[in-house]
């Protein structure tokens, strides 16, 4: 072998070695580190869990207040109570 195959040998060796010992990043299992979801960012979903929570409490309140009699006025007065 002439002086140059050797070292292309050599160059070729140690650059599949190298490859195999470092790898070339290996696989990234989260290809979309800025979704939570199939549609939607972290932001998105924190806005949308925000929104169920107030919305839920404003309906017990008001579901309390039904239920409590508490919405409207007594229709035992005897005056009209505008409402």
């Amino acid at each position: 072998m002439t002086r140059r195959a050797i070292s292309v040998t050599a160059f070729a060796s140690l650059a599949i070695a190298a490859a195999m010992l470092g790898g070339c990043g290996g696989p990234r299992h989260d290809l979309t580190p800025e979704m939570m979801t199939l549609a939607q960012r972290p932001d998105d979903v924190e806005n949308i869990n925000s929104l169920t929570y107030n919305e839920n409490w404003r309906m017990f309140w008001g579901d309390l207040a039904r239920a409590t009699l508490t919405d409207r006025p007594s229709r035992l007065t005897p005056q009209s109570v505008p409402h």
